[in-house]
């Protein structure tokens, strides 16, 4: 079991939005790897993680049609939220250490 220690009560949710964004990441390439695997798509796990993964996929992918960019293909959606994953995810862990510096 892992334990941080704060100097700051402040930088508890940084590091738990921090914590979660890894544990989204990880979820999501978890999907995408069993996506691939024409067996494991009829599995409840596949499907738990469809209903997990999928929501922002789908709203970035609307997003994207009311900009009548409709002709983007429809691996754009899942790059830019690991995109976004990435940036949010440095961003607050850039925080999480200027605070505790």
């Amino acid at each position: 079991m892992m334990v941080i220690y704060f100097s700051n009560i402040l930088i508890a949710p940084l590091a738990l939005l921090v914590w979660l964004i890894d544990m989204f990441v990880l979820l999501l390439g978890l999907r995408i790897i069993l996506g691939h695997i024409p067996t494991a798509r009829n599995s409840p796990l596949f499907r738990s993680l469809q209903n997990v993964t999928d929501p922002p996929v789908n709203a970035i992918h609307s997003f994207l049609f009311r900009l009548h960019l409709f002709s983007a293909p429809s691996w754009v959606p899942w790059l830019l939220l690991g995109i976004g994953c990435f940036l949010v995810r440095n961003l607050l862990a850039g925080m999480l250490i200027s605070l505790t510096g």
